[in-house]
């Protein structure tokens, strides 16, 4: 049996055909049991819910009374799911026998993936997972259990959503997938002015699609609506999008070549980390003088254009999430670990220091030998 709370209250059978679940009473009931799967839920809970207002007199024998019509109300081969239990009832479900329960899960499959080491790939999965979460909704939480005792748990599930879309835009711009991104935050910063984390999505996704100009303007209306609004000022991190914003560090998007990091651009624009012939390994690491020449040219002291490319490791330990930007690790190779046996090999640096560069997009962490140099 399978029940969605994501919405008007719904249950189906293990075939898909709907349930029929008649009266307001017995669909509260089924709700509230349904919220906690294959956990007991004290009667006190469950008259809570049922009665918000007013218990009536002799309310445990009215919720014995309603548990029994529930349980005639399920289908045949699942009327046993219902259990007494000692301080309660008890809904013998699954996690992923209602869609709370697979949201939550896939929201956190999506976050692991995105804050893994999996680079590109990772990225494209959690991307997935977020819009697999996001394809539940039907609607308001309960929409049709208008009582006080949901409230509570529809206003934690809207923020469950809200985080996710923040999650799916910001990942979508790592993956330079802006598509019809823009319009798609456009509409959220218009239904929800003070999400800060929507306002720098967009500002970012304006920037990738070449209108900086713009997302200048659109930081303007969050200030201004914050300003007359709340009386304050955005948090630092938007502050400090508008400052990379106004100092050209954010570029049009454009695709990551196959294999490398998906934020190379970002990387290219501050830091290209090369292997010098020159240097030892011991060494580790050697300064490329054309940090700013693009992707595999070559140019530079010492450089091949296999060395030139950044292709790094995204362990995203230090993520801002109003930049996009990973932790990066560049091994001495310059290859990306995970493309090839060979760059799962190379050394790590050691004793990292954080670049004290103040246009680094990517805070590209490098070795003492690097800072040396």
């Amino acid at each position: 049996m399978r029940i969605a709370l994501l919405g008007p209250l719904e249950a189906r059978d293990d075939t898909g055909a709907p349930v029929e679940i008649a009266g307001i009473r017995l669909r509260t009931l089924l709700a509230r049991l349904a919220l906690s799967p294959g956990r007991p839920v004290p009667a006190e809970a469950l008259i809570d819910a049922v009665w918000p207002d007013e218990p009536p007199a002799g309310a445990i024998n009215a919720l014995q009374s309603l548990v029994s019509r529930l349980r005639r109300a399920l289908p045949a081969g699942e009327r046993n799911r219902l259990q007494s239990r000692p301080a309660g009832y008890l809904l013998s479900l699954a996690l992923d026998e209602t869609d709370v329960g697979r949201l939550e899960a896939l929201v956190a499959a999506g976050r692991t993936a995105r804050d893994g080491a999996g680079g590109s790939e990772g990225l494209a999965l959690a991307a997935r997972r977020f819009a697999e979460a996001l394809a539940l909704w039907r609607g308001e939480p309960l929409a049709d259990l208008e009582t006080a005792g949901f409230a509570a748990v529809a206003a934690r599930l809207i923020e469950l959503r809200l985080r996710t879309i923040e999650d799916l835009a910001e990942v979508r711009l790592d993956l330079g997938d802006t598509g019809d991104l823009v319009s798609e935050l456009e509409e959220l910063t218009a239904a929800h002015p003070f999400r800060e984390r929507l306002w720098a999505a967009r500002m970012r996704a304006l920037c990738a699609a070449g209108r900086p100009s713009e997302a200048l303007a659109a930081f303007e209306e969050l200030r201004r609506t914050l300003a007359e609004t709340l009386g304050t000022d955005p948090s630092p991190p938007v502050r400090e999008l508008h400052l990379a914003i106004l100092r050209g560090d954010l570029r049009p998007a454009s695709p990551s070549p196959p294999g490398t990091c998906p934020r190379w651009p970002r990387c290219v624009a501050a830091w290209t980390a090369c292997r010098s012939p020159s240097s030892s390994p011991a060494r580790g690491f050697a300064r490329c003088r054309s940090r700013r020449s693009p992707p595999g040219s070559g140019t530079g002291s010492g450089c091949s254009p296999a060395a030139a490319a950044p292709r790094c490791r995204a362990t995203r330990r230090f993520r801002p999430w109003w930049s996009g930007a990973g932790t990066c690790w560049v091994s001495p190779s310059g290859s990306w670990p995970g493309a090839s046996p060979s760059s799962r090999a190379a050394p790590r640096p050691t004793r990292p220091r954080r670049c004290a560069r103040t246009r680094c997009g990517c805070r590209a962490k490098t070795s003492s030998a690097l800072s040396r140099r």
